[in-house]
């Protein structure tokens, strides 16, 4: 299918830091067919509303950089906007740069 990826072979890891915390790092994983390219991590002594950075790594040298905030404690009553995509049909897109051209009003949901 146009615009699909497709899996390879190899190790990832996450490193995770809250802002101005320090940086946790996960072992090597190794992903290959049999795991479907993927694998999950799971992050420890993260603290409830707490922007945090994340970095995946692959031996290979590639990466990706992001950020998400925890929610905050249980306790706490917050509102929240969230978005869900499901079955988005990619091959039909009315927009071939952003995808569907909800997804440009779904991005221009401002995070809390």
């Amino acid at each position: 299918m146009e615009g699909t990826v497709p899996g390879a072979a190899g190790d990832v890891r996450i490193i995770w830091q809250s802002i101005g915390g320090t940086s946790s790092t996960s072992n090597w994983i190794a992903v290959d067919a049999e795991t479907d390219y993927s694998t999950r991590f799971n992050l420890e002594g993260l603290q409830p509303a707490t922007k945090n950075s994340i970095r995946l790594e692959a031996k290979s040298g590639a990466s990706f950089e992001g950020s998400f905030k925890t929610p905050p404690p249980v306790d706490e009553e917050v509102s929240v906007t969230f978005s869900v995509v499901t079955g988005s049909r990619f091959n039909l897109r009315d927009n071939k740069e952003i995808g569907h051209t909800a997804n440009k009003s779904m991005a221009g949901l401002a995070a809390q």
